[in-house]
């Protein structure tokens, strides 16, 4: 049996990981839920976590702040692109 690992798992209390999750809505990775409207698609966030086009290849609960910082970066960087 394979085990699905969701590398997006993110700390609630973690300013960052929640900003993460605001530029995931912003570049159109969002998806509908019952309770709280657009919510960020945590599975296409840990794909791409997983690809050669992240900056830092590990789940984000195991990065450090500067490598969360990296992960922000790129996605604001992308966010930029695609409103442009």
């Amino acid at each position: 049996m394979i085990k699905k690992d969701n590398w997006a798992i993110f700390n609630p209390k973690n300013k960052q990981h929640k900003y993460i999750l605001s530029l995931c809505i912003q570049k159109g990775w969002g998806v509908e839920n019952d309770r709280y409207g657009e919510i960020a698609d945590l599975d296409r966030l840990s794909n791409w976590l997983k690809s050669d086009k992240s900056p830092v290849r590990k789940p984000l609960k195991k990065m450090s702040s500067l490598e969360v910082s990296k992960i922000i970066s790129a996605l604001e960087i992308m966010n930029a692109k695609r409103h442009s």
